[in-house]
């Protein structure tokens, strides 16, 4: 299993103590401060819908090629 998939991360914060979570994620259980958002924003760009200008028609069209797609008008 790859180190960086989900499950090893869940497999392997499920035997960390709590403050080695918060230490490795470089949080506290106050949260993050104003400078540490600041500093994530920037290094990981800020989270953020974009406006889809997707028909109604185009969305149907989607959806019968891959029923699986996100429906979003």
């Amino acid at each position: 299993m790859p180190k960086t998939s989900i499950n090893y991360r869940i497999k392997k914060y499920a035997y960390y103590d709590i403050q080695q979570i918060y230490k490795e994620i470089d949080t506290s259980p106050d949260g993050l401060s104003y400078n540490q958002i600041k500093v994530k924003r920037n290094q990981y760009v800020s989270n953020s819908f974009t406006k889809n200008d997707d028909s109604l028609l185009y969305c149907i069209y989607r959806a019968f090629i891959n029923p699986f797609n996100a429906y979003r008008i």
